[in-house]
């Protein structure tokens, strides 16, 4: 399996992981089976496929995208408003 980039949204305490929307999207990709690419060289994250191969191991099987409901991307999308909202006021304390 590939190394996963100095910057990979699936390791702790890196840029990316500390980016709600990019943890958000990398999770839901792991979760639907979407591909979720390195934003360092365009191919496939390694760190999405390493949480592909212990999603693949477990007994959920994953679910298509397109079957995903609107209401559990509209709650995704509100927890990142909120995360980024926390983060603004953080930083302007």
């Amino acid at each position: 399996m590939a190394e996963r980039c100095h910057d990979c949204a699936f390791t702790h305490g890196t840029e990316a992981s500390n980016s709600p929307h990019s943890v958000v999207v990398a999770n839901m990709c792991a979760i639907t089976g979407e591909v979720f690419h390195c934003h360092i060289n365009e191919t496939p994250c390694a760190g999405w496929a390493e949480a592909r191969a212990m999603r693949i191991a477990s007994p959920i099987k994953p679910i298509p995208l397109s079957l995903v409901s609107a209401g559990m991307l509209v709650d995704l999308v509100s927890e990142c408003i909120r995360l980024a909202k926390s983060e603004d006021e953080k930083a302007n304390v």
